[in-house]
């Protein structure tokens, strides 16, 4: 039995082996998490980067467009007369902005508020359904039956619009040439 108690003891480590042992696996996992995390950190700002990238291209390629700025001074009217325009670069989101600044003051002068006062200015008045005169059109109110094609009616055709030497066959074209040169033959053999 001691044979057996040293054997169990020779192979059985000591209490700061497993100790060891237990901290290197756990600093082993610490590691291979911040592997993991570092290549996903990695991964996702190479991602960022050039989808940012690609976004500034997009800025540049959309603010290409360029629109030609004239000043009505005596000077640059002069130059202008010479063939120089100045032009101004302006990013494509400006313009859109303007574009939409544009439409919402084309809307608020167009709304029937200001379109209201704006003929009231103008001299015209509101109707009263007592002043208005109603003219009556009586043919505008009939309504028109619409003739889209003509009449359905039997399609005739003229039997002798083809020639009849389209008509024959090659054996008919052949025995009638046949006979045509059977006639000359005969003719010019009886004296």
């Amino acid at each position: 039995m001691d044979e057996v108690r040293k054997f169990s003891q020779a192979y059985n480590q000591a209490p700061w082996r497993k100790q060891l042992q237990g901290m290197v696996i756990f600093l082993l996992g610490l590691v291979a998490i911040a592997l993991v995390a570092g290549i996903y950190l990695s991964v996702t700002s190479a991602a960022a980067t050039t989808g940012r990238q690609i976004q500034e291209m997009q800025i540049r390629m959309d603010s290409s467009y360029r629109i030609e700025q004239v000043e009505t001074s005596t000077e640059e009217t002069n130059t202008q007369a010479s063939g120089s325009v100045q032009e101004e670069v302006i990013p494509i989101e400006e313009l859109k902005i303007q574009i939409a600044d544009l439409e919402a003051k084309l809307a608020e002068e167009t709304s029937t508020t200001v379109m209201h006062d704006r003929a009231l200015q103008m001299g015209f008045v509101p109707t009263q359904p007592d002043t208005v005169t109603y003219v009556r059109v009586p043919e505008s109110l009939v309504r028109q039956t619409a003739h889209l094609a003509p009449s359905p009616s039997p399609v005739t055709t003229n039997p002798e619009i083809l020639s009849s030497a389209y008509k024959e066959s090659l054996i008919d074209w052949l025995s009638h040439q046949l006979a045509l040169a059977s006639r000359r033959f005969q003719q010019e053999v009886q004296p």
